[in-house]
């Protein structure tokens, strides 16, 4: 799945909600259908979102849409379900099904809450953050690691005959022997080294973005390009270890991310502008509970849950 696959399927989810509703809504239908042909990656998370329903024993999917050019979604005898349980099943089922599908192929990956310390070959050390994924290629001149998702904290053992690269979607990260983080949430590439050197290279290019980074550098790039850097402590560097999560001024989007991965559940905004709000604070990731209330009441939130499972986040 690619940087952007998240947000196109939250957005199949939106719609598959959004059109239930209000099935009859003319606007609502044609800017549907201006999404769904917009591109494949679209269709295909469409379809994706109805064969998860579908897969669903005992529920009962909306009523058929009829739009031009668009894949209906499917009917079904089971019986109906009110509409906020119909809806919170569906982000539940498909939050836990797209996962699944990229971690079938990895070497190594954790579940919700789960930090796992793994040895390589070379008797170079990670860790795993929660519901992260990865694959290992060791070659003769080189070792690779393939982040999938989430986030991991590498020390390296030193190997100038076999460089270290960390690969994600976004960017390549090389190194000799050094420690440092990288962080895929929000759909962003975020670094920052807690010792050594280590070069970073955008996809795209063959340039790297700048000098090496050093201890307490951190970079952060998006799919749409944009960059931001800077130093802070190089203590940050795999700071959630400890069960920590300090945040300076980030979006409320990307800290819930973060959370997501410790919390036993499906957090939900129902309210867009959320997102973009900036957050500062020192959270307690071993608590993802109550530092989930800790955003909503600095935010001025109101926090809903639905079942144990599901809760909703929105403005007072």
């Amino acid at each position: 799945m690619n940087q952007n696959g998240n947000v196109i399927n939250q957005q199949a989810i939106e719609w598959l909600i959004n059109l239930q509703e209000t099935p009859d809504d003319k606007a609502l239908l044609a800017s549907f259908s201006a999404w769904y042909q917009e591109s494949a990656a679209h269709r295909r998370a469409w379809d994706e979102a109805n064969a998860t329903w579908n897969a669903l024993e005992g529920l009962a999917p909306p009523s058929p849409v009829v739009t031009a050019n668009v894949a209906p979604i499917k009917k079904s005898r089971s019986r109906w379900l009110p509409l906020t349980s119909l809806a919170a099943t569906i982000i539940l089922a498909i939050g836990l099904y797209f996962p699944i599908t990229q971690w079938y192929t990895a070497d190594y990956y954790t579940h919700t809450g789960e930090i796992r310390k793994i040895v390589l070959d070379d008797g170079s050390t990670l860790w795993l953050s929660p519901k992260s994924a990865l694959k290992v290629d060791y070659q003769a001149k080189s070792r690779n690691v393939k982040l999938l998702s989430g986030e991991a904290y590498f020390s390296v053992q030193p190997d100038p005959s076999r460089p270290f690269h960390v690969i994600t979607d976004l960017a390549d990260s090389t190194v000799l022997g050094t420690a440092f983080n990288v962080n895929l949430a929000a759909n962003r590439f975020n670094i920052i080294v807690n010792h050594g050197s280590v070069a970073v290279t955008a996809h795209g290019t063959s340039q790297r973005l700048r000098p090496p980074l050093k201890a307490g550098d951190w970079l952060q790039l998006t799919p749409a390009g944009s960059k931001e850097w800077g130093n802070s402590s190089p203590d940050n560097a795999g700071l959630w270890r400890s069960g920590k999560l300090v945040i300076s001024n980030r979006p409320v989007e990307e800290v819930l991310d973060e959370l997501r991965r410790y919390y036993r559940g499906v957090i939900i905004l129902t309210d867009s502008t959320i997102k973009t709000r900036r957050l500062t604070g020192a959270y307690d990731l071993n608590d993802p509970e109550n530092t989930l209330l800790a955003i909503a009441k600095v935010q001025h939130l109101k926090l809903i849950q639905l079942t144990p499972w599901v809760t909703f986040l929105s403005r007072n």
